[in-house]
């Protein structure tokens, strides 16, 4: 369990690295950080089934008062990856890889107490800052 958990962490963070430096390519070919990111995200979440077993993780992430947030964060990844890999919508991918990026730290979010709270403040703030700027 410890080593595949390991291992698949470390394909995760190799995943998020490469995505990272194709952040300046990310106006060019959006897809290639989107299906980097998206493959990260998706080793780590096996890396933590990995874990703690996958059917405790599988229990627990879908338990009452994760299942929003699973949910969301899911179906950020399945929405982000068919943009960039099937209909090579470019908007798209970009708007779903931003979609996936807040949804991710709303999941991780969930774990820590006032965490979420503490996120929707941020995100309320930003929105209402960013109003009405030049684009």
């Amino acid at each position: 369990r410890m080593v595949g958990f390991v291992a698949f962490l470390g394909m995760s963070i190799f995943c998020f690295m490469i995505a990272f430096f194709t952040i300046p390519m990310l106006a060019l070919n959006p897809a290639k950080f989107a299906t980097t990111y998206t493959l990260g995200s998706i080793l780590a979440l096996v890396s933590m089934s990995l874990l703690q077993g996958p059917r405790a993780f599988l229990r627990h992430i879908f338990s009452r008062e994760r299942l929003p947030f699973t949910l969301m964060y899911l179906a950020s990844m399945i929405v982000t990856l068919y943009f960039a890999v099937v209909k090579h919508a470019y908007i798209m991918t970009v708007v779903f890889s931003l979609i996936q990026i807040i949804c991710l730290l709303y999941y991780f979010g969930s774990y820590i107490p006032g965490g979420t709270s503490g996120l929707g403040f941020i995100t309320k703030y930003f929105a209402r800052n960013t109003v009405g700027l030049p684009v």
